[in-house]
């Protein structure tokens, strides 16, 4: 990378909020110099329409240059996105696996490897679905996805991605397995399954935090102990505990379908603040009283100089209401440009 493209990447930020103002301000704003819609290709060849890459998911890596996708061909591909004055985009993947489909992407303990749960088809001798987990240096001259664990016996659930730790779904249970030092263990978290519930999770701290129309009560998990798993583990394995949630009360008059978006995995650093924002999943359907938007503080608890996860009364963490509104992307708001509300909510 040249010097100018350094200074030209540096400054990134600084451009958008300048965007941001100017656009708040109704100053006319430039067109962008140049769009790029780069041609994926999976394979080498003639350019033809059944060669092109069509992801049915994907994944971003912050930053921009890197991204995870799924195809119909159940391949999972690494992409360079990297902007180089001198070289187009390259069309080709990175690195190829054969999987089912991508679940979810976290950062290594370290930050210098992308981690990548996929369900896939286990291993020889059987070819049950599992959950697998790789890692992969997509900086590297040649990046490799490498096997890392499984978990056999896996079938529809939401995965949240930690650096050592998987959070599951599944059926009327969370489940929390630690591939590292090989533990997990789940509880009984619904009343039905999640697929039949309009359902949404987030997990940070030792904590998961569960929202459930049931209810409308956000409800925080304290993650446990976790017992000792056998040399292949499964899911049906673990072992089933009794828990209890604390409760935090969302607005009484928020709508009962709601999403739960949380500071991503990616900025879980322990100098960092947590923040959890619950969102309305069709907006068109609230009236006139209904809350559309509510943000929370995510703050970790004391007592007596402990942590709030060493006393049994206390939870770990705790979601604070800290603001609401009636709209998510400006509509009819008064105060908040469409540019605005989304510098807000992505920062």
């Amino acid at each position: 990378m040249s010097l100018l493209e350094l200074e030209y990447a540096a400054l990134m930020p600084y451009r958008f909020v300048k965007m941001v103002k100017e656009h708040e301000n109704n100053v006319h704003i430039p067109s962008r110099y140049q769009t790029r819609i780069p041609q994926l290709r999976s394979t080498p060849g003639p350019i033809e329409d059944h060669q092109l890459h069509v992801p049915d998911k994907m994944a971003l890596i912050p930053g921009g240059r890197f991204l995870l996708t799924t195809n119909g061909a159940r391949q999972l591909h690494l992409w360079d996105l990297g902007y180089s004055v001198q070289k187009s985009i390259y069309p080709f993947p990175l690195a190829t696996l054969t999987v089912q489909t991508l679940e979810a992407v976290a950062l290594t303990l370290d930050k210098k490897e992308l981690l990548v749960a996929v369900s896939a088809y286990k291993r020889a001798p059987t070819l049950e679905v599992c959950l697998q987990i790789y890692r992969v240096d997509p900086r590297s001259e040649a990046p490799i996805f490498r096997w890392v664990a499984e978990l056999a016996e896996f079938s529809f659930s939401r995965v949240h991605l930690t650096a050592n730790a998987a959070v599951l779904c599944f059926e009327k249970h969370i489940s929390v397995w630690n591939w590292s030092e090989n533990t997990g263990c789940k509880w009984q978290a619904f009343k039905r399954p999640p697929h039949s519930i309009g359902l949404s999770v987030y997990a940070c701290d030792g904590a998961v935090i569960t929202y459930d129309d049931m209810g409308q009560t956000l409800r925080v998990w304290d993650v446990p102990r976790l017992l000792s798993l056998g040399s292949s583990p499964k899911l049906s394995d673990m072992t089933t505990i009794a828990k209890t949630p604390f409760s935090a009360q969302i607005p009484s008059n928020m709508a009962s379908d709601i999403i739960l978006s949380g500071t991503p995995v990616w900025q879980q650093v322990a100098s960092s603040d947590r923040y959890l924002c619950a969102m309305v999943d069709d907006e068109s359907q609230l009236d006139e009283t209904e809350v559309g938007l509510a943000l929370f503080s995510i703050r970790q608890l004391q007592s007596n100089g402990q942590t709030g996860k060493d006393d049994p009364f206390i939870p770990s963490v705790l979601p604070v209401l800290g603001a609401v509104s009636k709209h998510i992307f400006g509509h009819d708001h008064p105060n908040v440009s469409n540019w605005g509300i989304i510098f807000f909510i992505y920062l």
